[in-house]
C-alpha cells in the first residue's frame, strides 16, 4: 500500500464526548479517510471497535461513563497491535505514566491542530502498511513450495521455513546456527563449492544445481538461486537461498538422455542396415538391369524383346521400392540435400512425360505437358529431384485414371510471404491433373502420411511403399516449396507444389526461344475439340509470339481456311486433332485436298500416344500416305517448332536432344580403368563402357588399381568401393599421395546410396559418384563431365594444326572445331573414332539391307547421318539421309542403289581425314 495514499485505506474510530469537537474533527478526517467511525464515550467506542475492527483509534482521555484510559486498557485485551492516537486537555503526570504503560502510539495535546493530527496517522497508516507486508512476506516464506534459507555472512542457518523441513528431513532446531555443508552428498567437487562461495561472497547472485542428501541418507538434487542480502550502507548482511527440488527432473532428463543415446544407436544400426541393404540388393540388381539394356540395345524378336522389356520394368519397379525407403531413411535421418546445377526446364518436364506416354497410351489417356509463356526455361536446382516428385505424381495420377486426360503444367508462382526471392531465383508452381478416381474428402488427410494410402486396398491392387507422397512433399520442403492437392472423389485430382529456382542468364540463348519476327510469315491455325490440347498448343504459339487462329471443329476450321485464303493472309500450317467432335481429322484433310482453293497448307495431324504407337508399330510412312506431318501427344516443343518453322529450322536442334538421340553426346573415346571385384558387374561396366566407344582395363581390387595407374596412362577411373585387399576408399587415398595423380578424375561406383557414402568417396579424393544399378545414360552423363583437355591419345597426336588448310569440298574441318570451342585435341579424337567406327557402320548398312531389315536399314543410316552431322561432312550427311528416307519408305531396292553414292561419299570424307589427321 502506498503510504501517501495509506490514509484513503484507513478506517478511523473517533471517541470525544464534546459534541462540537466530535463533529468537526470528524468532518476533517471522513475527507482524508476511507471511513470515520465516531462515539460519544468509551463505552459506546468499544462496542462499534469490537463489531467494526477500526484500523486506528483516537480517543479523548477524560470522557462520562467510560474514560479514554479504561478504553484504550480494553482495546489492548482484545488487539495489541492497533494504533492508538489520544487526544486530551490536561497533562497530570500520573495519567501520562498509565499511557505509556498502556503503549500508545501517539499522545496530541487539545487543542488538536490538523497537521499534527494527520502527521501521526500518516506514520500510523506506513507502520500498518509495514506490518501487512511484514505479515505477508512471512505467510508467503511460510507457506511457499520451494525452500527458503537465510544464512548469516558466515553460512551459519539463521532461518528455514516449513518446505526445507518436508524436504530434507531437518526441523529447525536442528539446523540452526550449522552450515548448509550438512547437506553435502558428496557427489560434487570442493572446486564447485569454492565458485560457489566466490560467486556470493562478491555481492552477486549465483544460480545453479546442488545434489544434496536428506536427514534419512536419501539423494536428491535441488535447482538454488543465491542472493545477497544488502544493508542500506551497501554491506552484504545475510544470504537468502531459494531451493527447488527438481530430482523427478533430472530422473527424467537421465532416462531422455538414455533413451536418446538408445535412439541414437538404434538409428545408426538402422542406416547401417539400410546401407548394407542397399548394398546387398543393389549389386545383383546391376546385374540384372545393366545386361537388360545391353541386350536390348541388339537385334531381338518381338517375343523376345517383350520379354526383356518386362524383366527391365520388374527390375526399374524393384529399384524404385529400394529408392522410396532410402531416400524417406534420408529424410527422416535430416540427411538429405539437394545439387545445385543448371538445367533445361522444358526437356526435363517433356522427358518425364515422354516416359510415360506409352503406359498412357494403353489406357487411351492423352498426356500433356503445358509450359506456360513467360516461365524460366533455364534453372539453377536439383534435377534429379524434380523429375523424382513429377515422375511419383505422374504415376500416380496414370495408375488412379482409366480414361480422359492428364495434363502436367508449369507456370511462374507468387512469392510466399514467408520467402524472401532476390532477383537471382524465381518460384515456380508445377500441378499434375487427372480426370480419374478422385479422392474422398475424409481421405485427403492421409495421402501424404509415410505408409499410407487412401484406401487400404489400393497397395494390394497397385502396389508401392507408401512413401512417394511422403518423400515428394519432403523434397518441396527443402526446395522452399509446398505440396497439396485438390480433389473430389469421381471427378478427378491436381496434386500443386511450389519450388524455388536459381534463374540463369541463359534464357534468351535457349534453342527454343525465337521471337515472332522471326518467323513472321507463319500463320497457324489449330482445329481441335479438346480444350486441354487447344490451350496447350495456343500457349506454345504464344510463347513464341507466332500468329494462331482457333476452330473447335472441323466446319469452323474450313470456313476459318476459306476466309482466310480470301483475305489473302492464308494459313501456313494446320494442327489438326485425329478426332473431332464433327469429323474424323484425316476426313478433314480429305476435304482439304479435295478444295483447290486450302492447297499450299502445311497439314499436322495430332495423334494420341497409342495412335503414335500403332504408327511406329505399322511402319507405314505417314508423310506420303496422307501427305501430312505428324505430332504424338504428348506434344514436344522442339517438335512441334522444327514442324511449322521448317527444315532449316529443324536443323537447330539436330545434336542438341531436343529432337532425337543422334548427336546427344558427343562420343569422345577414353583411356578408361575400371576397379571393379564383381565379375557381373564388371562386364555390365565393360559392355557399356565400350559400348560408348571407350578402351577399358580392368583390376579386381584397389591394390590393382594403384599399381596400373603407377605404369598406365588413363583418362578415367571408375572405382568400386568395395572389394579385397585394397577397398576403393584406401586405393584412393593411395593414389592422391602423388602429386603426378592429383588432377586424375575418379568416379566412385558403388552399390551403396546414402548420403554419408558419397561424402566419405569426396573426403578420400574421389571427383564423382554413381550409384548402382545404373544406366546408359547415367554413365555417358558422368563421363561428359570430364573430358579432358590432356588425354593420353591427344599427347600422342601431332601437334600441327590443320585449320589453316583450305576446306575441302567434302569436309569443313574448321566448322567442325569451332563447334567444339576450338577444341582441337578433342576434334582429333573424335574424328580419330568417326575413321574407325563408320566404315563398319556401312558394312552394317548394306546387310541390314541385304537381309530386307528395313528398322535396322534405317537405324544405320540415321547413326551414319548424325556422325556425318558432327564432323561437318555435309555431302555424306545429305547421301546418307537419302538412303535413310528410302529405308523409310521400305524401298529397300532404291536404298541399295543409292548406297553406291553414300560409299562414294565415305571413302572422300575418309582419305581427307587420313591426310588431316596425319598432318
Amino acid at each position: 500500500m502506498n503510504v501517501v495514499n495509506a490514509l484513503k485505506q484507513i478506517k478511523i474510530l473517533y471517541v470525544e464526548d464534546e459534541e462540537t469537537i466530535r463533529s468537526k474533527l470528524g468532518h476533517m478526517l471522513t475527507r482524508q479517510c476511507r471511513e470515520v467511525l465516531l462515539a460519544e464515550n468509551g463505552e459506546t467506542g468499544l462496542d462499534i471497535f469490537k463489531t467494526n475492527k477500526p484500523d486506528i483509534v483516537i480517543t479523548d482521555i477524560d470522557m462520562p461513563v467510560m474514560d479514554g484510559l479504561e478504553l484504550v486498557s480494553n482495546i489492548r485485551k482484545l488487539n495489541s497491535n492497533t494504533p492508538i492516537l489520544v487526544t486530551t486537555a490536561f497533562t497530570e503526570t500520573s495519567k501520562l505514566i498509565k499511557l505509556i504503560q498502556l503503549k500508545i502510539d501517539f499522545y496530541i495535546q487539545k487543542p488538536v491542530k490538523s497537521d499534527e493530527l494527520f502527521s501521526a496517522l500518516q506514520k500510523s497508516a506506513s507502520y500498518l502498511i509495514q506490518e501487512e507486508q511484514v505479515r505477508k512476506l512471512s505467510q508467503a516464506v511460510e507457506q511457499s513450495p520451494v525452500s527458503v534459507v537465510i544464512t548469516d555472512t558466515n553460512g551459519k542457518i539463521e532461518y528455514v521455513n516449513p518446505k526445507f523441513t518436508q524436504a530434507t528431513g531437518y526441523e529447525y532446531n536442528e539446523v540452526f546456527g550449522k552450515n548448509p555443508r550438512i547437506l553435502k552428498s558428496g557427489k560434487q567437487s570442493k572446486v564447485f563449492y569454492k565458485e560457489f562461495w566466490e560467486t556470493i561472497k562478491s555481492g552477486k547472485e549465483w544460480k545453479g544445481e546442488f545434489h544434496n542428501k536428506k536427514k534419512n541418507g536419501e539423494l536428491f538434487w535441488e535447482f538454488a538461486t543465491i542472493s545477497p542480502l544488502i544493508d542500506d550502507n551497501g554491506s552484504v548482511t545475510h544470504f537468502i537461498a531459494l531451493k527447488e527440488d527438481i530430482t523427478v527432473r533430472k530422473e527424467m532428463e537421465d532416462n531422455l538422455k538414455k533413451a536418446k543415446e538408445e535412439a541414437e544407436a538404434a538409428n545408426k544400426a538402422k542406416s547401417s542396415f539400410l546401407a548394407a541393404m542397399s548394398h546387398e540388393i543393389r549389386t545383383p540388381m546391376n546385374g540384372i538391369i545393366g545386361p537388360t539394356e545391353l541386350v536390348l540395345r541388339t537385334e531381338l524378336n518381338d517375343s523376345q524383346r517383350e520379354y526383356i522389356e518386362m524383366t527391365k520394368v520388374s527390375a526399374n519397379t524393384l529399384l524404385t521400392i529400394i529408392n522410396d525407403i532410402l531416400d524417406f531413411s534420408k529424410i527422416e535421418a535430416g540427411k538429405m540435400e539437394l545439387e545445385e546445377a543448371e538445367f533445361d526446364l522444358i526437356y526435363t518436364l517433356e522427358d518425364v512425360c515422354d516416359a510415360f506416354a506409352v503406359t498412357a497410351g494403353k489406357k487411351e489417356i492423352d498426356l500433356y505437358s503445358h509450359i506456360k509463356p513467360s516461365t524460366p526455361v533455364m534453372v539453377i536446382g536439383d534435377q534429379v529431384r524434380l523429375r523424382q516428385i513429377l515422375t511419383n505424381l505422374i504415376g500416380n495420377a496414370i495408375k488412379f485414371t482409366n480414361s480422359g486426360e492428364i495434363v502436367v503444367s508449369m507456370e511462374n508462382a507468387e512469392q510466399p510471404d514467408n520467402q524472401l526471392a532476390d532477383n537471382g531465383s524465381c518460384f515456380l508452381r508445377f500441378s499434375v491433373s487427372d480426370t480419374g478416381a478422385g479422392i474422398a474428402e475424409d481421405k485427403l488427410g492421409k495421402i501424404f502420411e509415410s505408409f499410407s494410402q487412401a484406401d487400404s486396398t489400393i497397395t494390394r491392387k497397385f502396389g508401392g511403399t507408401g512413401l512417394g507422397l511422403t518423400i515428394s512433399k519432403q523434397l518441396t520442403h527443402l526446395m522452399n516449396g509446398r505440396m497439396w492437392v485438390e480433389s473430389e472423389e469421381g471427378l478427378g485430382s491436381t496434386f500443386h507444389f511450389t519450388a524455388q529456382m536459381g534463374l540463369t542468364t541463359k534464357n534468351n540463348e535457349h534453342p527454343l526461344f525465337i521471337k515472332g519476327s522471326e518467323l513472321s510469315d507463319s500463320n497457324v491455325l489449330i482445329v481441335d475439340s479438346k480444350s486441354t490440347s487447344m490451350s496447350v498448343l495456343s500457349d506454345m504459339m504464344a510463347g513464341w509470339g507466332l500468329c494462331y487462329s482457333q476452330a473447335r471443329d472441323g466446319k469452323e476450321g474450313l470456313r476459318k481456311m476459306i476466309e482466310a485464303n480470301r483475305r489473302g493472309n492464308a494459313f501456313t500450317d494446320i494442327l489438326i486433332s485425329s478426332r473431332l467432335s464433327d469429323m474424323d481429322g484425316f476426313d478433314f484433310i480429305s476435304k482439304v485436298r479435295a478444295n483447290p482453293q486450302l492447297a499450299g497448307s502445311k497439314l499436322v495431324v495430332l495423334l494420341s500416344s497409342k495412335e503414335g504407337q500403332e504408327l511406329l508399330r505399322s511402319q507405314q510412312n505417314f508423310k506420303d500416305r496422307y501427305e501430312a506431318e505428324h505430332l504424338t501427344k504428348p506434344f514436344k516443343r522442339a517438335k512441334v517448332l522444327s514442324i511449322i518453322a521448317g527444315e532449316k529450322l529443324g536443323e537447330m536442334f539436330a545434336g542438341n536432344g531436343m529432337d532425337d538421340e543422334a548427336g546427344k553426346y558427343l562420343h569422345t573415346p577414353l583411356r578408361i580403368l575400371l576397379a571393379e571385384d564383381n565379375p557381373v558387374n564388371q562386364a555390365v561396366a565393360v559392355g557399356m563402357l565400350e559400348g560408348l566407344g571407350h578402351r577399358m582395363t580392368t583390376v579386381e581390387n584397389g591394390r590393382e588399381a594403384v599399381e596400373r595407374i603407377k605404369s598406365e596412362a588413363f583418362d578415367l577411373v571408375f572405382m568400386d568401393i568395395e572389394m579385397p585387399e585394397m577397398n576403393g576408399i584406401e586405393s584412393t587415398q593411395q593414389i592422391r599421395k602423388s602429386e603426378e595423380f592429383k588432377e586424375l578424375p575418379i568416379v566412385a561406383m558403388t552399390a551403396h546410396a546414402m548420403s554419408s557414402d558419397r561424402e566419405r568417396c569426396l573426403e578420400a579424393g574421389m571427383n564423382d559418384f554413381i550409384s548402382k544399378p545404373f544406366k546408359i545414360n547415367e554413365l555417358t552423363d558422368i563421363i561428359s563431365k570430364y573430358i579432358p583437355s590432356n588425354a593420353s591419345e591427344a599427347e600422342q597426336s601431332s601437334t600441327h594444326s590443320p585449320e589453316n588448310r583450305e576446306n575441302t569440298r567434302s569436309l569443313d574441318w574448321r566448322e567442325a572445331l569451332d563447334g567444339l570451342g576450338g577444341n582441337e585435341q578433342l576434334l582429333r579424337r573424335i574424328a580419330t573414332v568417326f575413321y574407325d567406327d563408320i566404315p563398319l557402320q556401312f558394312e552394317k548398312l548394306k546387310a541390314a539391307i541385304q537381309k530386307n531389315d528395313q528398322h535396322l536399314a534405317r537405324r544405320q543410316a540415321h547413326s551414319i547421318k548424325g556422325a556425318s552431322s558432327n564432323m561437318r561432312a555435309a555431302r555424306l550427311k545429305e547421301a546418307a539421309l537419302q538412303v535413310e528416307k528410302s529405308a523409310e519408305k521400305n524401298d529397300l531396292e532404291e536404298a541399295s542403289r543409292l548406297c553406291a553414292n553414300l560409299e562414294q561419299e565415305l571413302n572422300i570424307v575418309l582419305q581427307e581425314l587420313k591426310e588431316l589427321l596425319n598432318s
